[in-house]
């Protein structure tokens, strides 16, 4: 039903599940079906799915009980792939406060390899999207000296390193 029906029995089913995501997904198939919930639910229905796991209890927060669980980790690490932005950086950043107590506990090591790839992954969209500007800068920065070179014409200096550069190349060198 969460995956083929229609969009109304699914937004029955996971309104019904609202307020226990927690407890089922501790439970060995009723943690698959809130891992359908978070796939096929809208972003509202997500949001508040993470809202409920991010609220806290007295001692351990929900969400650090969830990635010690054998089954719960799953649907963390669900929740992880799921959902928006704003809310998987929010979600990161609780997780990191215990990161280290996670590497130590078998099921608390799947989060640990899922927030470090998601961590590489971002470092890499961060590069990628400064490459771009960086580009651009030296477009620019190149640009400014052609520019001059046209106005103030050739100097020595630039007869000399052009003549160095096409003597790497084995070229002549221009004349003037």
């Amino acid at each position: 039903m969460l995956e083929h029906g229609p969009a109304s029995a699914r937004q029955e089913i996971i309104e019904k599940l609202h307020g226990q995501v927690v407890r089922l997904s501790q439970h060995k198939f009723a943690s698959n079906v809130i891992e359908k919930c978070l796939q096929y639910g809208d972003s509202n229905s997500r949001l508040a799915s993470v809202q409920e796991v991010l609220g806290s209890s007295d001692g351990e927060s929900a969400l650090q009980v969830m990635t010690k669980d054998q089954y719960a980790n799953y649907v963390v690490q669900k929740m992880l792939e799921v959902c928006d932005d704003s809310q998987r950086q929010l979600l990161m950043t609780r997780i990191t406060i215990f990161l280290n107590q996670l590497k130590k506990l078998t099921y608390g090591k799947h989060i640990v390899a899922r927030v470090e790839k998601l961590l590489v992954a971002g470092n890499a969209a961060a590069a990628v999207q400064q490459a771009p500007q960086a580009a651009v800068a030296k477009k620019a920065s190149a640009s400014d000296e052609a520019a001059r070179l046209l106005q103030s014409g050739p100097t020595e200096e630039d007869s000399s390193s052009t003549a160095a550069a096409a003597a790497s190349f084995d070229q002549p060198a221009p004349t003037s």
